[in-house]
């Protein structure tokens, strides 16, 4: 094989198996212990490839940088696809001054579940909508909590467990 197309194919394999790394780490985090072995036994083998190709021809400085450039490349393209395909729940709790009523009822029109409640913060009473949902569905979440108040406090926490409750498959718009 010619010495380009070596270094092309190192490129490659190190982009689509750091890419896969990166999701084989979300997954293991997640819970989802065989997707995570899936991938890893997948990605394995490519690295594998990939640096017995570097290793083979040690004083080739082409294969050097296709190793290293595709490593950057596919963590990058990793942590793309990541929050593409944004697996995973998150608990998001909305902490505001004003009423929530309104608020929760936009939420649940739009099929999201919305539990509120009321806390007390350094500046007085609070209201609070508590809601589980599905991770890739947080940027409609968010647009409608600000779309109804912009000074809305909004924390997130990933959760790997879901018993019972309400979590609804919402299309986004």
């Amino acid at each position: 094989m010619s010495t380009l197309l070596v270094a092309f194919l190192i490129f490659i394999c190190r982009v689509i198996d750091q890419a896969m790394g990166t999701l084989r780490v979300l997954y293991a985090v997640g819970g989802k212990k065989y997707t995570a072995g899936i991938i890893g036994a997948v990605e394995v083998s490519i690295y594998v490839w990939a640096i017995s190709a570097v290793v083979s021809n040690i004083g080739n400085i082409m294969n050097f940088l296709a190793y290293g450039l595709g490593f950057g490349t596919g963590t990058v393209l990793g942590v793309v696809l990541e929050r593409k395909i944004a697996p995973g729940n998150l608990r998001i709790s909305v902490v505001t001054k004003h009423l929530v009523g309104p608020m929760a009822a936009q939420l649940r029109a739009m099929g999201f579940g919305a539990t509120e409640s009321t806390g007390t913060g350094k500046d007085g009473q609070v209201n609070i909508i508590t809601s589980v949902i599905l991770r890739r569905q947080l940027p409609l979440y968010l647009e409608t909590v600000h779309e109804i108040d912009e000074s809305a406090f909004v924390t997130s926490d990933q959760i790997y467990e879901v018993r019972n409750g309400y979590l609804a498959s919402i299309k986004n718009k």
